[in-house]
């Protein structure tokens, strides 16, 4: 299939079906109806007979495609289109806020005594009866992932993973995680993270044991309905744009007592978190906040691009509920991120400045000049890189971005830019800031390079102290890479995990870490860690301000 979108900046479009086909999970290659055509290029991917374009709702890729009977599964993915008539929920047209289903819940949804599953057609597990090699699945079902196989990769790319049966992957409540691979001289997966398999099945309007069956228990008719993975309910967040929170599309009973909000952030989020227990989502000090956490309508504000668990508490007469999702964060292009340990309110008077820059082949010369985006360069609206600004300025930016005021006066976002800055100033202090810089819409074959410098350091109490101050502050950076919404690289360790073994130490300032070179392709990209020359170990040098050999 060849067809052409004109769907503007926002995203790829393969089929035209206006869905993005990061919505549609082309990274994974899903495969709804198991045609052999992958969603993203199928025009009626669940092969009901009616066209995705019809029953996405509307024409435009940034709203989610619309769930008419409330079921947890968007109308494109549903057989039952545009009723299913077994869930007994009515017909909600666009913008229909709560899915009410106007019956008594039983002790089953409320944690009680739970009878076996039923499933009519359950999903075929497809299990193989040997491993595939790594292809990051458990293909035999025996529990492990690639077991037995010696997978190569590059210390620091990123893939995806599950730890389900085959046949499982993207059903109901299953969802993929991610593998980072670790180690210097024999490199290898690293442990599958983030991925939800099969779970016992509970009465939440959630297919938990991921078998096509939603709340296959007798007598379950429970008021809560928990979001499945692509649930229209939760949509795709942007950064610097706020995200509502309503509990009332979850739980459509007469009978609350109280609502509680909970966030657990990103990698950069996580090692904040580590460093600093009073870092919560409520504090103000992670790169997200989280308001009116108690109330049935909370707002988020994100900053960094990743997944994000939520988790809804609903008390209630009958007894206590509880809903988990991922909200996904997700910016078009090309993103950098770096955080690091030795910054805001744990390190007061031990902090350092670190620089995030980016390079662009061919056009860069040398890092520190005009060519390069860092600090210095990449807060303005002009691009030295030639590519043309995101425009409007609601598809790029929010209210809330730092240089949100100067984007609006120009009418757009400049790419590339520096969305976020971190360094020794009273805000950097009081509160955990990463740095990031985004290209919204690289072009295929484009090749950059990420590159870290240690610019200053705190000592004895004041601020901007360079390189002349004696004391030795060593930080520890972190940088993920993410191409279209999705984590494509990530280096310096386990956020979580201080003095994990794939931990980089920076110790003085002038100290450069060339990181990886980034190559963008159609709706992705591929990320190729850098090495110090002739060594195995990161790239990391005294001051050269040259782009690097390699």
């Amino acid at each position: 299939m060849s067809l052409e979108c004109e769907q503007g900046t926002f995203c790829a479009d393969s089929d035209c079906d206006t869905l993005c086909d990061d919505t549609e999970d082309a990274q994974h290659m899903r495969d709804t109806d198991r045609d052999g055509t992958p969603d993203f290029l199928d025009l009626d991917a669940d092969g009901d007979g009616v066209p995705d374009v019809e029953e996405a709702g509307d024409t435009d890729p940034m709203t989610p495609p619309f769930d008419r009977n409330l079921d947890g599964k968007p109308d494109y993915l549903d057989k039952h289109y545009p009723l299913d008539a077994g869930k007994n929920r009515p017909l909600a047209g666009a913008g229909a806020a709560t899915a009410t289903s106007g019956v008594e819940m039983t002790d089953a949804s409320v944690g009680g005594a739970r009878p076996p599953a039923t499933c009519a057609e359950p999903a075929p597990l497809r299990c193989e009866a040997t491993e595939v090699s790594c292809n990051g699945l458990d293909d035999d079902c025996d529990g492990s992932i690639d077991e037995g196989a010696t997978c190569t990769c590059l210390r620091g790319q990123v893939r995806a993973c599950f730890v389900g049966a085959p046949g499982q992957r993207g059903i109901g409540a299953c969802r993929d995680g991610v593998q980072v691979c670790t180690g210097r001289e024999a490199a290898h997966w690293g442990e599958c993270t983030r991925s939800v398999g099969p779970r016992e099945e509970l009465c939440d309007g959630v297919d938990d044991d991921c078998d096509d069956c939603v709340d296959d228990l007798p007598e379950c008719e429970s008021q809560l309905s928990c979001p499945s993975p692509n649930d229209p309910r939760t949509p795709i967040a942007q950064p610097f744009v706020p995200y509502l929170l309503d509990g009332g599309l979850f739980y459509s009973g007469s009978d609350v007592q109280g609502y509680t909000w909970s966030i657990a952030g990103s990698p950069c989020d996580r090692l904040y978190s580590a460093l600093d227990s009073r870092a919560t989502a409520t504090s103000g000090k992670l790169s997200f906040t989280l308001s009116n956490a108690n109330q049935q309508r909370a707002q988020a504000m994100f900053t960094l691009s990743g997944d994000y668990d939520v988790v809804l508490r609903i008390a209630t007469a009958r007894g206590n509920l509880e809903c988990g999702f991922t909200v996904h964060v997700r910016a078009p292009g090309l993103r950098v991120e770096l955080c690091w340990d030795k910054t805001g309110p744990a390190s007061q008077g031990d902090a350092v400045d670190l620089d995030l820059h980016l390079a662009k082949d061919g056009t860069t010369s040398a890092f520190f000049t005009s060519t390069d985006c860092y600090a210095a360069t990449c807060s303005e609206t002009d691009s030295a890189w030639g590519y043309p600004p995101t425009m409007p300025v609601s598809r790029c930016s929010g209210e809330s971005a730092p240089n949100y005021a100067k984007y609006a006066g120009f009418g757009g976002c400049p790419n590339p830019r520096l969305d976020a800055y971190n360094d020794l100033d009273a805000i950097s202090l009081g509160r955990y800031r990463a740095e990031n810089i985004n290209l919204d819409a690289p072009r295929a074959g484009d090749r950059f390079r990420v590159m870290v410098h240690y610019n200053a350091r705190q000592n004895d109490g004041s601020l901007g102290d360079d390189a002349g101050a004696p004391a030795v502050i060593d930080a520890h950076p972190i940088v993920n890479v993410y191409c279209d919404g999705a984590l494509r690289g990530s280096f310096g360790g386990v956020p979580e995990q201080l003095g994990d073994l794939e931990e980089i130490d920076l110790s003085s300032p002038g100290q450069m870490w060339r990181v990886a070179d980034i190559v963008s392709s159609t709706g992705t990209c591929s990320v190729e860690p850098l090495s110090q020359p002739g060594a195995l170990g990161y790239w990391v040098s005294g001051f050269d301000a040259s782009y690097g050999d390699q």
